[in-house]
């Protein structure tokens, strides 16, 4: 049996209306119809409370209601009454933990019931024990993914013979290694370089780890016939004993194929004139070797790896222990991130691998050497020039365009009546992002044109899963709520793309302003101001933002009754059409 959340309303009208929550959700109460649970009664305030729901989780906040609410009898927030709604949406509410059995008071009439269901297993502690989730690949355990779930190995068998672990297809590229190896000569002879001098660099990086080229090969020669011996004498000298264990010959092979990777990987880097970075230590992906820490989050690492075989960076992002030992986080990275494989677009961050190595989860993708819009923000002193700013939305938009409509597979999820679970695939159309913020668009470099890219599809759902999203009870503003819509936190799991675009237009807002569409302030409850607030309109933050682009942009960030621009291509096209002579010029290379 899986974890889950029972509210049942237990007296007023509705009363053995049973709502049931096995993943993270919030859930508002009140007597507003776009309520996760409505309670239709007078006493009851418009948003009189808030469940934030993790099961077995689940705590209760108040949002200053007029006739309060209580837990087991015991009045835990309600507003004076001489303070309007409004007033008393500013003061900082405490939030409770509820448990099984506990009775929630709203108002005077409605009360509602929490039940706490576990699994019948012995009580989970979060610890991970470093087993894999059902089908997650592994180096014992081969899996292919089809798409949104996982195929045992029978599938594997009937699958196309798999390229061995730790490449990477060039193919995709439409490079073959002849090519490469002919515009490194290119490039070589640019620069009034020789294929010699290249060639003796490649060897005095090689000697630095104490091999040369000619010893590497002369053992090859070795193993293979038997019949030659070293030329070095030195090592001709050195002679195992007999007594001592031997290395089997594909041990040998092993490390004579990975030394040959290193070497011929600081030979291409060498020969394209790339400055070489000396690792420090390997990564948990064979055949990559860590270079530098690109960043530290709530949900894991970002590193520059390079892979030995070819001189390639990539950024590989790992999950921090406190994530990986909660299976539903675990689970949901894992599925989300394998999604993201099929996407290929310009302006997405291309993911190459993802899976499970050395007790670690993990995601290779592409590096993002300009680092993130934040970072660039924090660069130009906290806003970004009108130029800059467009052309990074409008590219970010061209990748979420994309990404909404490209063809996925879905699993759909039906229950019986018995409580019994049944999944199938069916094609879909579209991934919504649903943490689209300045912090999630990347640039490839720090140039004044730099190519833009929306990354980190799926991350925000997993690390919700495993519970680090909860309230605050200061009532501060954290993570990505400032670039949430009203839509997505009444009804986050079925957000549609429109949630998406309303948060690339209050990313495009905060780049032009340095400031929150909505006005989330210190001591404030910021899930009352995300659901009952609307947006300040952008020439109120700064009058130097062109008019009739401001129109655009306050237009995009209307919520009601719906969002105001249900596309990321028609926003795209409303942007360019407003943009003023001198900012469309310099976005011309990327308007069509």
């Amino acid at each position: 049996m899986k974890e889950k959340i029972i509210i049942e309303i237990i007296k007023g009208e509705g009363a053995g209306q049973k709502y049931e929550y096995e993943d993270a959700e919030r859930v508002f109460v009140g007597r507003q119809s776009d309520c996760g649970i409505v309670l239709p009664e007078k006493t009851v305030s418009r948003y009189h409370c808030l469940l934030d729901i993790n099961p077995p989780t689940v705590k209760l906040q108040d949002f200053g209601s007029l006739n309060g609410t209580f837990l087991n009898d015991i009045k835990i927030g309600q507003r004076e009454r001489d303070k309007s709604w409004e007033e008393a949406s500013r003061d900082a509410h405490k939030e409770y933990e509820l448990h099984d059995g506990d009775v929630i008071g709203i108002g005077k009439k409605c009360k509602l019931k929490c039940t706490v269901e576990e699994p019948d297993i012995m009580a989970i502690s979060g610890a991970w024990d470093g087993t894999m989730p059902d089908g997650v690949e592994d180096e014992e355990n081969p899996a292919v993914y089809d798409g949104i779930g996982f195929m045992g190995n029978e599938a594997a068998a009937e699958e196309p013979e798999a390229v061995p672990e730790g490449t990477i297809e060039t193919a995709e590229k439409g490079r073959s290694e002849a090519a490469d190896w002919s515009k490194a000569a290119e490039k070589t002879s640019e620069k009034g370089q020789s294929e010699a001098a290249a060639w003796s660099e490649a060897t005095e990086k090689a000697s630095e780890k104490g091999q040369s080229e000619a010893a590497v090969w002369t053992e090859e020669s070795v193993e293979k016939t038997g019949k030659e011996q070293r030329v070095d004498s030195e090592a001709e000298s050195e002679k195992v004993p007999e007594e001592e264990p031997k290395e089997e010959p594909e041990q040998k092979d092993q490390k004579h194929d990975e030394e040959m990777d290193k070497i011929l990987g600081e030979l291409l880097i060498a020969i394209l004139g790339g400055k070489q970075e000396r690792p420090v230590g390997p990564s948990p992906v064979e055949g990559f070797d860590k270079i530098a820490l690109l960043g530290k989050g709530g949900m894991g690492e970002v590193w520059k790896v390079r892979e030995n075989k070819t001189g390639k960076l990539y950024a590989l992002k790992t999950m921090l222990p406190q994530i990986a030992g909660d299976k539903k986080a675990r689970d949901m990275f894992l599925r989300e991130a394998k999604l993201t494989e099929f996407l290929d677009h310009e302006n997405v961050v291309r993911t190459y691998k993802t899976g499970f190595s050395n007790n670690v989860y993990y995601i290779l993708m592409d590096i993002c050497e300009g680092g993130s819009v934040d970072d660039l923000m924090k660069r130009h002193g906290g806003k970004l020039p009108i130029n800059l700013a467009t052309f990074i939305i409008l590219q970010a938009l061209e990748g979420l365009e994309y990404v909404h409509n490209v063809p996925v597979q879905a699993e759909i999820v039906k229950r019986g009546l018995f409580g019994g679970r049944r999944e199938k695939l069916m094609d879909a159309k579209g991934l919504v992002h649903r943490d689209f913020k300045p912090g999630n668009i990347f640039l490839m470099d720090k140039s004044d044109h730099p190519v833009a890219k929306v990354a980190d599809f799926g991350m925000a759902k997993a690390f919700q899963a495993a519970g680090f999203t909860t309230m605050s009870s200061e009532g501060m503003v954290k993570g990505t709520v400032p670039f949430m819509p009203r839509q997505q936190a009444l009804d986050c799991r079925f957000a549609k793309p429109e949630v998406d675009v309303w948060a690339a237009a209050a990313s495009y807002y905060y780049m032009l302003t340095g400031q929150f569409p909505k006005n989330f302030r210190q001591g404030v409850n910021m899930w009352q101001i995300l659901v009952t607030e609307s947006a300040t309109p952008i020439r109120q933050r700064d009058s130097s933002v062109p008019e009739r682009l401001a129109q655009v942009i306050d237009r995009a960030l209307v919520e009601r009754p719906v969002i105001g621009c249900n596309s990321a291509a028609a926003l795209r096209y409303d942007i360019i059409r407003a943009l003023p002579e001198g900012s469309r010029n310099y976005c011309m290379d990327i308007i069509d």
